[in-house]
């Protein structure tokens, strides 16, 4: 909607702020179970999609639409798959034939074909590489079954985990370059952050919540990369946008929420279309949902303050840095080779201070025979240069790997998500070593207030999926408040109106000798050796 000028109130039931997937399931969901509701959209920006834009690129055959932001899904993610299926909206499958390409451990760019080395791959790598590769992710994954996602803290082990970043883990159990750079890829991938900066608690959490490490990796059947949504994902927020048109308040920016008693919330906003910003919208509504990155939360002023849990999640969540590029061109030269399209790389070379951007690459060409790769690239200093210079580092690049062909393309688009208004980037929030006790928190209600986003969900949280499943438990828990009888237990799983939630697990403190040996049998060792070198001492001299 939009006002000339002024200050507006707007009297509602329930006020929703973001309008990407999980906001708009949210209210989806709410007028599904309770359509008497009032129901009203708040957006900063001035587009539907939150972390989802599709944009139309110059193709082989005329014009063709690509996702910068997500774009992926996977069978596992039923929360997903489930809505595309009742919106009409068609997938097709990553395309995954062929040699994939990693430069890890050295700077020599070599083949693989899966994800567990294969024995093709004992040609190009050393006996010491794939051992030590395999015994560590036995391991990772193993702790990963350990680790409990509603209770994370459970684990008596989730303490220290917490404690320890992955990159530390990384480098305690394993032993060769190659292996401690494919972790490094792993979470800059997958987080988008580097390994340093990761709780490893939080990262078992992470792959838990998605069933296991190798489905958050894969590129087939529960893989998260196995399908792309075809025509773009931002269509699933713009399809949900449908019937709530007139309930929508785009470049409205939320800036604090009020709480009167135990029934009422206002909720203030400005507007952020330039020459309106002095604009003030009040809304007045029974129940408020906050849909948007944890990052974004801290921007909002809370009466009465939030309790310090929350405080601290919302100012410590770090946002992934991921940059993401497509490509586009005339044939697809690399599948004429033999090539998935499909490269990992730590872009570090042998000259100190050298780096490559390419991070990784997939085949991103579409069901309209446009053929395209997807280009990631971990924002360091690439977010610096301008777009020019960007194109032509990644273009390069591309022909390390792919040879000179990538250098004929059409077109090319990024998008630096750290630059994106209301956003802070890409693709998912994260916790650093030490906050997991606060993000344990981030499903809990405050008072009127109900938090959803895909930061919050149970199942894939960080991914599409994630952000149905957090809508949909918390319009649940709105329409608990308003029509209880209109809620099943099972829609209320995992939330704090679960008959069966537990609040959870508060890491204890350390008493002063948990943890330590008892130092007797080392003292006794010590003494017999010392006694024994005196005693061979003598011999020799004859003392």
């Amino acid at each position: 909607m939009d006002f000339d000028s002024g200050t507006y109130v707007v009297h509602c039931d329930v006020v929703i702020i973001g309008a990407g997937i999980s906001g708009l399931t949210t209210a989806r969901e709410i007028r599904k179970k309770c359509p008497q509701l009032n129901v009203k959209i708040v957006e900063a920006k001035d587009r539907v999609g939150g972390r989802t834009l599709t944009t139309t690129m110059k193709a082989a055959n005329g014009n063709d639409r690509w996702d910068l932001g997500g774009q992926w899904v996977g069978l596992s993610q039923t929360h997903i798959i489930e809505l595309l299926n009742e919106l009409g909206i068609e997938t097709c499958q990553q395309y995954d034939e062929g040699t994939k390409l990693i430069q890890a451990g050295c700077p020599e760019i070599r083949p693989y074909s899966t994800l567990y080395p294969s024995v093709r791959d004992f040609k190009r790598y050393s006996i010491w590489e794939i051992l030590d590769f395999l015994m560590s992710y036995t391991k990772i994954e193993r702790l990963v079954k350990q680790t409990n996602v509603i209770d994370p803290f459970l684990h008596p082990a989730a303490n220290s985990w917490d404690r320890t970043t992955l990159d530390e883990w990384v480098r305690q159990n394993c032993s060769t370059r190659a292996t401690v750079d494919a972790y490094e890829i792993c979470s800059r991938v997958t987080c988008g952050v580097e390994s340093k900066r990761l709780s490893l608690l939080y990262f078992l959490y992470f792959a838990k919540a998605a069933g296991n490490l190798s489905d958050v990796l894969d590129t087939t059947g529960n893989g998260a990369q196995a399908f792309r949504i075809t025509g773009g994902a931002q269509q699933v927020s713009e399809k949900l946008l449908a019937n709530f048109r007139d309930d929508i308040y785009l470049e409205t920016a939320v800036t604090s929420i009020e709480m009167i008693g135990t029934e009422r919330a206002i909720v203030y906003a400005h507007s952020t279309a330039n020459g309106k910003r002095n604009h003030i919208t009040t809304f007045v509504s029974g129940r408020v949902v906050i849909a948007i990155p944890p990052n974004q939360c801290a921007h909002i002023r809370f009466s009465p303050p939030l309790p310090y849990a929350k405080r601290q999640l919302f100012d410590c969540a770090a946002q992934g840095n991921l940059l993401k590029c497509i490509v586009t061109y005339k044939e697809a030269f690399w599948r004429k080779k033999g090539m998935a399209g499909q490269v990992l790389s730590t872009g570090i070379t042998d000259t100190a201070m050298e780096a490559h951007p390419v991070l990784c690459t997939f085949d991103a060409s579409t069901t309209g025979g446009n053929p395209a790769l997807v280009v990631f690239l971990h924002n360091g200093h690439w977010t610096d240069a301008s777009q020019d210079e960007r194109k032509d580092l990644v273009v390069k690049d591309l022909c390390r790997f792919f040879g000179n062909e990538a250098a004929d393309y059409l077109d090319y688009a990024d998008k630096n998500w750290c630059d994106e208004p209301y956003n802070g980037g890409c693709p998912t929030a994260v916790v650093p070593a030490g906050n997991m006790e606060a993000f344990t928190h981030i499903r809990e209600p405050f008072k009127l207030v109900h938090f959803a986003g895909t930061e919050a969900a149970t199942l894939w949280p960080g991914y599409m999926s994630g952000a149905v499943q957090s809508g949909l438990r918390a319009a649940n828990e709105i329409v608990w408040h308003f029509q209880p009888e209109a809620v099943d237990e099972e829609a209320l799983k995992d939330s704090v109106y679960d008959k069966d939630f537990d609040p959870p697990t508060v890491p204890q403190p350390e008493a002063y000798d948990d943890g330590r040996q008892n130092p007797w049998p080392r003292r006794i060792a010590f003494a017999t050796v010392l006694v024994l070198g005196i005693l061979a001492y003598m011999r020799f001299y004859g003392i």
